[in-house]
């Protein structure tokens, strides 16, 4: 609904001028950008799957699911969505909210703490769903079963309770950021790597 109230018009303008996606590299033709997509999708499917990949299956199962009950019900087949359409909607909406939520995660971790949570899942993919936590994979890893088996204040005791207070976006958003860390080869300062993760260690 547009606002009738001029100085509420004027900072809804604003604020859609500085949104992301206002600043696409506009150098790159639109039509280059869709066959990089589609080129992506298409040559996913010929190769075969990473061998830490395990759960390829049900993913594809819950991605069906998930597009089937988006295409829309109307028997006009011009108002149907396509499934490519509802994936590509569904990932910019993902990697989105995923560069969000970790700006609310800047300054939280240390050098130490990505270690000991990388230590836990040594693979560039993890195996997680929205009923496990860090905090769990990681106390499971190193065998603690209660935060009181550990010195308040130890480094450990304060990763843990860190992770513990995360929510479930926040979870998914450091998994990402460990996979990714897991997939950087190069050889840089630990700093320039955690933000090309998609992660910063201070404002």
């Amino acid at each position: 609904m547009q606002s009738t109230n001029p100085e509420i018009s004027i900072t809804l303008k604003a604020k859609e001028m500085n949104s992301p996606r206002n600043s696409t590299n506009k150098a790159e033709p639109k039509l280059n950008r869709v066959s990089r997509i589609f080129e992506m999708l298409q040559s996913a499917g010929d190769r075969p799957y990473h061998s830490t990949d395990f759960n390829w299956v049900l993913r594809h199962k819950d991605i069906l699911s998930g597009v089937s009950v988006r295409e829309g019900t109307s028997s006009d087949v011009t108002q149907k969505h396509s499934g490519l359409s509802i994936i590509e909607h569904a990932a910019e909406r993902h990697f989105n909210l995923l560069k969000y939520t970790c700006n609310s995660m800047i300054g939280m971790f240390t050098e130490w703490d990505f270690a000991t949570m990388q230590n836990a899942t040594c693979l560039p993919i993890w195996d997680w769903d929205p009923y496990m936590s860090l905090a769990t994979i990681v106390a499971d890893d190193l065998g603690v079963e209660s935060l009181d088996e550990l010195s308040e204040g130890s480094e450990l005791h304060t990763l843990l309770k860190k992770l513990s207070a995360l929510s479930a976006v926040q979870n998914v958003a450091l998994v990402d950021v460990c996979e990714r860390l897991w997939r950087d080869s190069t050889y840089r300062p630990w700093n320039e790597r955690l933000e090309s993760a998609g992660m910063r260690q201070e404002t």
